[in-house]
């Protein structure tokens, strides 16, 4: 089935973060993987690109590593490609 996927060009932006923390990327459905995409401290912006596969249903999971606090995320997909 992934093979069947497109594979995605993003950036994601971690935006006003109350506390530090990381962002993780991956295929919806997938087990969570290790890496981040983005590690991000309080009130600072930070961005990355990432290239990834879509997941269950055409989508994506976006996971914030953080002890606490909140962090507004911005995905601006780029393009795609088989």
């Amino acid at each position: 089935w992934y093979q069947r996927n497109p594979v995605y060009i993003a950036n994601i932006t971690a935006v006003g973060a109350t506390a530090s923390g990381y962002l993780q990327l991956f295929p919806a459905g997938a087990v969570r993987p290790t890496t981040s995409v983005v590690n991000f401290q309080t009130g600072l912006t930070r961005a990355n690109n990432a290239i990834a596969r879509l997941g269950e249903g055409a989508a994506v999971t976006v996971f914030s590593g953080q002890a606490s606090g909140s962090v507004h995320v911005v995905v601006d997909v780029n393009g795609w490609f088989e």
